[in-house]
């Protein structure tokens, strides 16, 4: 509900932030681990400056989803189509004039090897971009956003294992569709 417990919240990194405009929206989080990946939805109530870098034993995918406009990273602002793959070691800055909303997914390093080749394929040398055609783009985002939904209003849908698993292997589905394809 606050600045600072919001980026204490953001999972498989380590960041420092700093405001750079009013709140003028919610801050939220919600998180859901899933076999396999950590999946986490934010708002982040106003402009911000956050640094830092992601934990080491995976990359990390992140997708802006709401005011997607007023956010760039390391320099470059996003689109509807431009998701961002970081990894361990590459510095993330994260600047936004106002609130925005955002979708992140920690992969562990030997799943996100599995979807790229084999074990033996080594992680991506450096953090990048990713320009996804809209369609996928707007169908990941759909995905993501009715899943986000589910998790704020009704976190007890994931107690069984049945749901966690089908969730787990629905969302990498629609991730591998949007970037792999």
């Amino acid at each position: 509900t606050s600045p600072e417990a919001h980026v204490a919240a953001v999972q498989n990194s380590n960041l420092r932030m700093a405001l750079v405009g009013k709140t003028r929206a919610p801050w939220t989080m919600t998180s859901l681990a899933l076999p396999n990946v950590k999946a986490q939805w934010g708002q982040v109530g106003g402009g911000t400056l956050i640094e830092g870098a992601v934990a080491p034993g995976g990359v990390m995918l992140f997708v802006p989803t709401r005011n997607v406009r007023v956010m760039r990273m390391n320099g470059c602002r996003f689109d509807a189509q431009t998701f961002r793959l970081q990894v361990p070691g590459d510095e993330i800055c994260l600047s936004s004039t106002d609130w925005h909303g955002w979708f992140s997914m920690f992969i562990p390093n030997e799943v996100f090897a599995e979807w790229i080749g084999t074990d033996a394929t080594p992680i991506a040398p450096s953090s990048r971009f990713i320009r996804v055609p809209w369609e996928r783009a707007e169908a990941f985002r759909r995905v993501v956003e009715s899943l986000g939904s589910i998790v704020h209003r009704a976190p007890a849908a994931f107690e069984s294992s049945t749901a966690i698993d089908t969730t787990a292997r629905k969302l990498t589905e629609a991730l591998r569709e949007a970037i792999c394809s």
